[in-house]
């Protein structure tokens, strides 16, 4: 037999997602359903059911056998127990209410009462309701003979006779009764708050159930069954069928052609057992037309079986196939009473009966302790590693845009010293025709200059006796008896001096001086005019006679009147040539002699220089 292996999920952390094998024996047949429950529905992944019911104790034996097999198919697991609902007692009790304790005695006080049997022989287990009708605190109690528990322990949930010692006992998660499972099952069926009757159709007898605003209210147990109803009606009296009849009916889908007597005898018994619980509770508001009942069970899907049903009476007969299973790859109406069980260990609505013994609970809670703490590891460890995974990252991400950095930094490092190369050679070319530049600017200011002036004579009785730059003004004539020098050149150091300094820059200014012989009112309209012409000409950013500090006696005497000799200074205007850099130019290739922070040109050798 080859199941699914349990998901490793579940096997990592068994908090998220347990294997849950249930059991559901009859007087005939047991129904089995492996279920895997994690995120979301529980996911049915086996179902089997297994025929006992003939005598030979070689069939029991090879049912046994295939059981263990079937078991160890499905790998670690825990099981669920379904105890027949004819061997408990279900009932509805209203008390008032009190502390938790005085509420524990007096269900074990209704109990013994209902059951006549004293504690130690009795086990019972109770929930809460919300309350319905006249019912102000109801409880549903459920209980049943000890030696029942301990009878279907013993069957199913022990370590079987012949497998060596020191093997682990098989885990039981959950024992409840076939009302309580059709009561879990309901939600699958019912909307919340719905209302509707459920019947288990089983080999020897039918268990109804009533759920009431969405809770379980009701069960009982009709001694009618599928092996009943599909019997020949010759019979349908007989206690029992004989061995070869039973055994050549098919395990799984029994053929209910049963006679119409027998039919009534089992849908009058259905109606009653409803019908006395709406008389017993009419302020529950519930009708027979209006409570749908849905059928499952081996054989209890079949459409003649549903539509004979249907035309007897008022109350309406669905199958679970035409509702929540119509999407199913397994028979649920089949099974629906192992399905609710398995609903009822992992419900997370109000909890249902359990009457799992005192020592098998604490022995579950140590386990579910135990499968927490074995989460909480696998998730801090998970944790861990996501935090080191995370921070690898980072380094990894930090390392590598360092090392992006770093290339790019040797990038532009290497872009700019071939920048400063090429700069440097620029700058030392620039220094080369410099003072050619700056004769050729000094040249085209002088003749623009002179050009000026000539456009600034009128017919006044004025002359032209000096005209030179700021530099040569200021110097004055090269020899003491050297004629006045006029338009002497700007004085430039030549590059091959031994500092190998800038050259020298004059002032961009030139002083002109003319004669005016008049006197008065003639004198001041003439150098007005001269000084008025000269301002309106672009070349010069200032016009204006210059300060007696400045003045300079250089006027030979032969050439103009005395006292008539008047001086007016003429700036430039425009951008300077830009001089070279001295921190690169004064590099020189051999020498290595570099303050800090000053660049360093080598130039390469130039034949041709």
């Amino acid at each position: 037999m080859l199941l699914p292996s349990v998901p490793w999920l579940h096997r990592v952390l068994p908090l998220l997602g347990r294997r849950f094998v249930v059991l559901d024996p009859g007087s005939r047949f047991l129904k089995v359903l492996v279920v895997d429950a994690g995120w979301g529905a529980p996911r049915v992944v086996h179902f089997q059911t297994l025929d006992f019911s003939t005598a030979d104790p070689r069939h029991f034996e090879e049912v046994d056998a295939q059981l263990e097999e079937l078991f160890a198919a499905a790998g670690p697991h825990e099981r669920i127990l379904v105890l027949p609902q004819y061997r408990a007692i279900a009932q509805v009790v209203d008390l008032p209410p009190a502390s938790t304790a005085e509420m524990q005695s007096a269900l074990a006080r209704e109990a013994r009462r209902l059951s006549g049997l004293d504690e130690a022989a009795l086990a019972f287990d109770a929930v809460r309701l919300k309350p319905f009708g006249r019912l102000a605190h109801p409880h549903w109690l459920t209980l049943c003979k000890r030696a029942e528990l301990d009878g279907l322990i013993g069957r199913f949930g022990t370590v079987p006779e012949g497998v060596e010692a020191g093997v682990e006992p098989p885990r039981l998660a959950q024992i409840t009764t076939s009302g309580q499972a059709l009561f879990a099952a309901a939600p699958a069926l019912l909307p919340a708050d719905g209302n509707g009757v459920l019947v288990d159709l089983r080999a020897n007898n039918s268990v109804v159930a009533i759920v009431a605003h969405g809770q379980g209210v009701y069960t009982t147990t009709l001694p009618i069954g599928s092996r009943q109803l599909s019997e020949e009606p010759a019979a349908a009296g007989t206690d029992a069928a004989p061995a070869a009849a039973t055994a050549a009916a098919p395990p799984t889908e029994p053929h209910l052609a049963a006679s119409p007597a027998m039919l009534e005898k089992w849908y009058g018994a259905v109606r009653l057992s409803v019908a006395e619980w709406i008389e017993d509770n009419p302020d529950a508001g519930l009708t027979l037309p209006g409570l749908p009942v849905f059928v499952g069970g081996l054989g209890a899907s079949q459409p003649a079986f549903l539509e004979s049903l249907n035309q007897r009476g008022n109350l309406r007969f669905e199958a679970w196939e035409e509702t929540a299973t119509r999407h199913q790859r397994w028979p649920m109406a089949d099974y629906l009473v192992a399905y609710g069980a398995a609903l009822q260990t992992l419900a997370g609505g109000p909890r249902g009966i359990s009457l799992l013994p005192e020592d098998l609970r604490l022995g579950l809670k140590r386990r579910r302790l135990v499968a927490g703490l074995e989460t909480l590891n696998v998730v801090l460890l998970v944790l861990v590693g996501l935090l080191l995974a995370l921070g690898i990252r980072q380094k990894k991400d930090l390392m590598e845009r360092k090392t992006q950095l770093t290339e790019r930094a040797q990038t532009a490092l290497q872009t700019a010293r071939s920048i400063d190369a090429l700069y440097r050679r620029l700058n030392l070319d620039y220094w080369q025709i410099y003072p050619v530049l700056l004769r050729q600017q000094r040249t085209l200011e002088t003749l623009q200059t002179l050009a000026a002036m000539r456009a600034a004579r009128t017919n006044d009785d004025f002359w032209y006796v000096l005209f030179a730059d700021a530099a040569s003004y200021q110097v004055g004539p090269a020899g003491a008896s050297a004629s006045p020098v006029t338009n002497a050149p700007p004085v430039v150091r030549p590059l091959t001096t031994a500092t190998n300094a800038a050259p020298a820059v004059s002032r961009r200014e030139y002083i002109l001086e003319l004669c005016v012989p008049s006197e008065g009112e003639a004198l001041r309209r003439i150098l007005s005019d001269v000084v008025a012409s000269l301002k309106r000409n672009v070349l010069f950013s200032r016009v204006d006679s210059l300060p007696p500090e400045r003045k300079r006696d250089w006027v030979d005497p032969k050439v103009a009147v005395s006292n008539r000799v008047f001086a007016i200074a003429m700036e430039i205007a425009g951008k300077e040539l830009p001089r070279p850099f001295p921190e690169i130019s004064r590099a020189s290739p051999g020498s290595d002699n570099r303050r800090p922070g000053t660049l360093r040109l080598e130039p390469e050798a130039d034949p041709a220089r």
